[in-house]
């Protein structure tokens, strides 16, 4: 999508994630403002069913006055938006697929600039949309777990920890130590690891509008490299982590326009470079690096990149409180997040 909040795709993560712990028609509402330069009288009503027997989760959203943001850090203003999706649980195989219908209400308006090209996602119309994708992860090298860290609390309220080491042979070392010492800051970032992933799919959609065309497909890929060193348990110096990510996307609906006009236009095709650096300061605060590089023209441009401070709490255990800025848009904002990715 050329606009997005960039929260709405780790709502189906975590709800997937807490799939298997939810009713089968259990329904969470939640209603939220939304970040934008001015929010006060904008809202998101959102409304989630998790169908756990049907492997796939089902999502219903109502939002007034959504603020959007393009891919140059523009904000748009949609007046209203409903929308159904549906996420299938990733198979064994690698497989998932996804539909949805998406009425736009009304047309969207600047907010703080005074560009008129629209984004084509947020032009007024209802839209089907269903995507198939494939995606595989690939283990390269896992440091072993060591089970450590035991904590038991006694009837007197007093707590006692002792904690397993699994050494090289297989034996079990067991011992007490200080209470903390040995567990992780954040629990989803304990494991030092190489992986790399790929994910490569289609999307088709059809549209009842007035203002684009009726039909396209789309054709997406994603490849990422992951590093981490440390298991981010001691005081300093435990824990680096790197990540870098190329999405792309091949519009064929407009590669065929111009192939029939004996041209290619370079906007059917369009790669994006995702970084990722993340640095222990001190205990469980850390300094993390983001920054998107477009490659749209000639010369790679940055579209974004944001500073953030983010400090780990032990409840929940992949809990985070985060402070970050972003110079381009010259904005920033405090985040209490519960499950990060």
């Amino acid at each position: 999508m050329a606009g997005s909040l960039a929260s709405k795709m780790l709502r189906l993560k975590q709800l997937s994630l807490l799939g298997p712990m939810s009713p089968r028609w259990g329904v969470i509402p939640s209603l939220a403002p939304l970040s934008s330069p001015d929010s006060s009288n904008s809202c998101a009503i959102s409304a989630f069913e998790c169908l756990a027997s049907f492997r796939s989760l089902y999502t219903l959203e109502a939002a007034f006055r959504e603020v959007f943001i393009d891919r140059n850090c523009h904000y748009w203003e949609l007046p209203g938006s409903i929308s159904l999706d549906c996420l299938s649980l990733l198979s064994e195989s690698g497989l998932r697929g996804r539909g949805c219908v998406h009425w736009n209400v009304g047309s969207a308006k600047a907010v703080g600039h005074n560009i008129s090209h629209l984004p084509t996602s947020l032009l007024p119309g209802l839209c089907a949309k269903t995507a198939f994708s494939y995606e595989q992860c690939k283990n390269i090298w896992t440091k072993p777990v060591r089970k450590q860290n035991l904590v038991i609390k006694t009837e007197t309220g007093e707590t006692e920890t002792e904690s397993e080491a699994e050494t090289e042979t297989g034996e079990t070392q067991t011992g007490e130590l200080e209470f903390g010492h040995w567990r992780a800051y954040n629990a989803s970032a304990k494991t030092p690891h190489v992986t790399v992933s790929g994910i490569f799919g289609c999307t088709l959609e059809a549209w009842l509008s007035e203002k684009r065309d009726p039909f396209g497909a789309e054709l997406f890929g994603s490849v990422s490299f992951e590093f981490q060193h440390g298991e981010f348990r001691k005081t300093y110096g435990d824990f680096t982590k790197f990540d870098a990510r190329v999405d792309s996307r091949f519009d064929i609906a407009s590669a065929l326009v111009n192939w029939s006009a004996n041209s290619i236009n370079s906007s059917s095709f369009l790669p994006r470079l995702n970084l990722n650096l993340q640095q222990q300061i001190v205990g469980p605060l850390v300094f993390r690096v983001n920054s998107k590089v477009a490659f749209d023209s000639a010369s790679p441009s940055v579209e974004d990149t944001i500073f953030s401070f983010n400090y780990s709490v032990t409840d929940p255990e992949s809990g985070q409180v985060v402070a970050w800025w972003s110079p381009k848009r010259k904005e920033g904002m405090f985040e209490m997040r519960v499950i990060e990715f």
